[in-house]
């Protein structure tokens, strides 16, 4: 966090019926431009198999 310069951490939280190497990479590289933005502000984001939730951080 300290050397990113930004003001808090995120979380991601995985939660895939499939923990397959190439299923999970797949699904970050889908996944990670879309919420690229929330992921600078602090947020605790969970992705699922068919749904992506994001919360703000202080939660």
């Amino acid at each position: 966090v300290a050397l990113s310069g930004y003001n808090q951490p995120s979380l991601i939280t995985l939660r895939l019926s499939s923990t397959d190497l190439n299923t999970v990479n797949q699904k970050l590289l889908e996944i990670l431009p879309e919420i690229e933005q929330q992921l600078q502000a602090g947020s605790a984001i969970t992705i699922e198999d068919t749904a992506v939730r994001i919360r703000q951080l202080p939660i």
